[in-house]
């Protein structure tokens, strides 16, 4: 079951482990972990096998919202500077081709039958570098201004965006040890190369 980090909330100033308690915080997290919940209560009384996969932003082609947005932003042939250039947090992302290879490997490791997962790329980004490397792969300089965070989740507050504002500029890490420990998991791919590929397949 694919469900989304936000089970085990929105942010953190340490990597989320799967032994956290969760902490959903809003419907959609909240229906996950309710499916989660019912997906392991019934693998308890039938033969069903289930593997739960708890991912943080997934990134690959055609992928959609807030990294479609960037996508967008840096593929446009004049794109507008972005007030971004100061975001020091560290977020962990997850590659759609790491994502794919980890199913793949769930469906013949019998270890993974009925665990949860917490899963990431090895590198940590920061919103800032994020956007850098994104800019990079389409062979363009970053156009970001150096605002501070704080000033602007206080100006997108005035919109009533400040708990997006938040989610934005917060860290969100993940610790993907137990993938690595208990399955022999490694990432396939990297941001740069994850990138780049994204690029060739939109050119």
């Amino acid at each position: 079951m694919a469900s989304s980090i936000r089970v085990n909330g929105n942010q953190n100033s340490q990597a989320f482990l799967e032994t956290d308690a969760p902490n959903p915080q809003e419907a959609y997290a909240i229906s996950k972990f309710e499916a989660e919940c019912g997906l392991l209560e019934l693998a308890k009384k039938t033969d069903l096998e289930v593997v739960i996969i708890r991912p943080p932003l997934i990134y690959g082609a055609n992928a959609a919202g807030n990294f479609g947005r960037l996508i967008a932003w840096a593929s446009a042939k004049n794109p507008l500077p972005l007030p971004l250039d100061s975001v020091n947090n560290q977020r962990s992302l997850l590659a759609m081709d790491n994502l794919l290879d980890f199913i793949i490997l769930c469906t013949t490791a019998k270890k993974a039958a009925n665990e949860v997962f917490l899963l990431a790329d090895d590198e940590d980004l920061s919103t800032t570098e994020l956007l850098q490397k994104i800019a990079k792969a389409f062979g363009k300089k970053p156009l970001l201004l150096p605002i501070p965070a704080g000033f602007m989740i206080f100006i997108l507050g005035l919109f009533g965006k400040k708990a997006d504002a938040i989610r934005l500029f917060s860290s969100l890490q993940i610790d993907n040890s137990k993938a690595k420990n208990l399955l022999g998991w490694q990432p396939l791919t990297a941001a740069d190369k994850q990138l780049a590929k994204i690029v060739t397949k939109i050119r």
